[in-house]
């Protein structure tokens, strides 16, 4: 019987010491890796990649009638809870819902004339649409638990708005305007305008701010600051203080074309230029406005850029031919050394570029964490003792 009980008693030890050491050899549960998804205006595609290797892993088609450019994807974001893509189809004059787990287009919702950037609240209730063509906004209501999605008011807006962004608390929306692109005077032109969103209505409007409005990012250290850049000709960075509704300070961009924006976590202020590929880092004060930091230079054609969620790299579409470009891809650049680190040839036009924090694998069924490295030398303590105790 004592020697029953001793080796039911070994092998229960014997197994549970086994299991323990086997988790401890799989090491803890891998952090959750990220993709880059990027649209392909000429590919009518969205390609997905790994955010580590830029390999692809999967495309997703924005239309299916087999011929190039008819949907055109531009500017992709996420709703802030990562469950759902949002890509504008400039050519169609609509957006479309990809469900970002599954990978599937789940509805499109028409907006108006070249559909531009889909920007979803911060709480992620609904997306403001800017339409080119149209001089409008279109608002689209989101349910992201239940998944429904549907079109909600029609915002007039003034001439060819180009990119929108919430402020930090979705009460006001900022719009960066083309303007008359042929206008001789490049700064009698253009505008920048505020919309109050339980309103639908633009609440103000800041006028001749140049011709080809571009981008828009908040400042991150205090998010009541937007900052907004425009392009050729005039290239010029703007700070606006969103609760006051004031224009703060402005700067020469100093690049060609001044397109994709980005602030650090610290608050650097990055402008990116799409015809010379020359990017500018500006530090920022909200009372003293910008001071040059430092330049680089990379490749033309450089359009939206985001970054890794640790904010050490920064993916940046590259345009081919069409977007003043050579050869169409992806960079990568290491933000602390300011420097290219890597380009990927990718597509036939990359223009929209997202990040998002992939789903956390699952850990696998029947296996104890062990928390402790020294666990498994704990279990072999206790079988010792085991053994001595089982034979007096």
């Amino acid at each position: 019987m004592r020697r029953f009980l001793s080796a039911l008693v070994l092998g229960g030890v014997g197994i549970f010491l086994l299991e323990g050491m086997s988790a401890v050899a799989q090491g803890p549960m891998r952090a959750s890796s990220f993709e880059v998804w990027v649209s392909d205006q000429e590919g009518d595609r969205l390609l997905v990649l790994d955010g580590t290797t830029l390999d692809v892993l999967t495309e997703i088609p924005t239309d299916e009638d087999g011929e190039p450019a008819t949907s055109k994807p531009h500017m992709v974001l996420f709703s802030p809870d990562g469950r759902y893509a949002y890509v504008a189809l400039v050519a169609a004059g609509s957006v479309a819902v990809v469900d970002a787990r599954t990978k599937r287009v789940v509805t499109t919702i028409p907006t108006g004339k070249r559909a531009h950037a889909p920007m979803p609240s911060p709480d992620g209730t609904r997306l403001l649409v800017v339409n080119v063509g149209d001089s409008t906004v279109t608002e689209i209501l989101a349910d992201t638990r239940r998944g429904v999605f549907r079109k909600g008011r029609t915002i007039p807006v003034g001439p060819r708005p180009i990119c929108l962004l919430f402020t930090a608390d979705g009460a006001k929306a900022y719009v960066t305007l083309g303007g008359d692109p042929e206008a001789e005077d490049p700064a009698a032109t253009g505008g920048i305008e505020v919309i109050d969103v339980a309103r639908g209505e633009v609440r103000k409007r800041f006028e001749n701010t140049g011709k080809n409005g571009c981008g828009l990012a908040r400042y991150t250290p205090d998010e009541r600051v937007m900052f907004a850049n425009v392009g050729q000709p005039l290239n010029r960075l703007y700070a606006f203080d969103t609760e006051r509704e004031e224009l703060l300070f402005q700067t020469e961009a100093g690049v060609d074309d001044a397109h994709g924006l980005w602030v650090s976590p610290q608050g650097a202020v990055w402008v990116f230029g799409r015809r010379d590929g020359r990017v500018r880092v500006f530090d920022f004060d909200v009372q003293q406005g910008f001071r040059p930091q430092g330049e680089f230079t990379m490749r033309p054609g450089l359009d939206l850029l985001d970054a890794s969620p640790d904010g050490s790299r920064l993916f940046v579409a590259v345009r081919g031919p069409a977007g003043g470009g050579e050869t169409p891809g992806v960079a990568v650049i290491d933000v602390t050394q300011r420097r290219e680190a890597r380009f990927v040839p990718l597509g036939d036009d990359p223009h929209g570029l997202a990040v998002r924090v992939a789903d956390a694998p699952a850990r696998p069924m029947g296996r104890m964490p062990m928390p402790f490295p020294w666990m498994p030398l704990l279990l072999l303590g206790a079988l010792v003792v085991l053994i001595v105790v089982l034979r007096r």
